[in-house]
């Protein structure tokens, strides 16, 4: 918004100068009067534009290099990037965990760090996950492992183990 504001005024300015230039062949006062704007709208725009075009152009420069930084996993399902979501472990995780209940979900999977958790709990929605195993009553292993999660066997209730690394039970 303040980009169109500066280009809008620096146009205006522009467009009076114009004007002044014309009528200085008719009015002798007018020469000077445009020059003196051309140089105001000149100062005010280099000052104006410059700052919003460092500071644009400096963070552009600090989103790639934060962009170049990130591990191959976080990259993994970002942007269009499809991931490997298990639909056949998130079918029968929907169909065991009632609608109603907490989930903690541990996802040690690589395309976590690019979004996959986010799927996992949109797709399992509207079920609420928690951030903590003792807020939840279920507990969704996604590629992961009880180590993961920092629990012990003791404190699930009836695991199923569905495939390697997925389970899920309930939390005492």
């Amino acid at each position: 918004m303040a980009l169109l504001v500066q280009v809008l005024g620096v146009l205006a300015a522009g467009a009076v100068i114009v004007v002044l230039l014309r009528e200085a062949a008719q009015r002798p006062i007018a020469a000077p009067l445009a020059a003196g704007l051309a140089a105001l709208a000149a100062v005010w725009g280099m000052s104006a534009f410059g700052s919003d075009a460092w500071s644009f152009a400096r963070g552009l420069v600090d989103v790639r290099g934060d962009n170049a930084s990130l591990p191959p996993e976080a990259i993994r399902g970002a942007g269009g990037t499809k991931f490997p979501a298990r639909e056949d472990i998130l079918k029968i995780v929907d169909d065991r965990i009632p609608k109603q209940d907490s989930v903690f979900l541990v996802c040690r999977d690589p395309a976590c760090g690019g979004g996959l958790n986010v799927w996992i709990t949109f797709r399992l929605a509207p079920r609420i996950f928690t951030e903590a195993p003792r807020a939840a009553d279920w507990l969704l292993l996604y590629n992961a492992s009880l180590a993961d999660a920092r629990l012990r066997r003791s404190d699930l209730v009836d695991p199923v183990v569905i495939a390697d690394r997925y389970e899920i039970a309930r939390l005492r």
